[in-house]
């Protein structure tokens, strides 16, 4: 599941996250290559669509200790909501731990309802962005992405993000544009 989302719920997981990140980008740029390049060859083979579906759909490995840790979480995040109901921060935070749990509609309320108390909340808007591209509506997600760069245009997720989402509506050459941008905002 997205970076954003692991950064933002467990700090400590950031070098991990970051080593995954690239292996993702490497994967993601070898896909695009080949998507890209070799795009008559694999239509006669019927490859390129399985190759897609590889890159952006990888699979869910939660442990149950995992999902219990989660689960706490969105239980005590609740708690605080329910004494502090205008924490954008903890909407945010919740919606991201609902992701986890691949609870996307119910994590996409938690960020309309951040971005109700804070419209200016980059993050949230990119949150809600991942939680709709795991729901298949890569044009909600686009937007959402679009929305995030406008309010902070120097996140290179953001933009990873919307290119894996351009890429998904087989639009390669503005994803390779994005994963560019990516790259000159954080090298690493």
């Amino acid at each position: 599941i997205a970076d954003l989302w692991i950064a933002t719920a467990y700090p400590e997981l950031t070098e991990h996250t970051q080593l995954m990140k690239r292996r993702s980008s490497a994967l993601a740029a070898a896909a695009l290559s080949l998507l890209v390049l070799g795009a008559p060859l694999m239509t006669a083979c019927g490859a390129q669509r399985n190759i897609s579906e590889a890159v952006s759909h990888p699979p869910a490995d939660l442990s149950s200790e995992d999902t219990l840790a989660l689960n706490d979480e969105i239980a005590e995040l609740t708690k605080l909501l329910e004494t502090n109901p205008q924490d954008a921060d903890a909407y945010n935070k919740r919606g991201i731990a609902k992701g986890e749990l691949q609870d996307y509609q119910v994590a996409i309320a938690d960020f309309n309802k951040a971005i109700e108390i804070n419209p200016q909340y980059a993050a949230a808007y990119g949150n809600r962005g991942i939680a709709k591209k795991n729901l298949q509506d890569y044009q909600g997600a686009i937007a959402d992405y679009n929305k995030a760069i406008e309010i902070d245009p120097q996140d290179a997720d953001v933009y990873y993000n919307r290119g894996n989402a351009k890429s998904d509506l087989q639009d390669y050459q503005e994803a390779i544009a994005d994963y560019n941008k990516a790259i000159e905002i954080d090298p690493q």
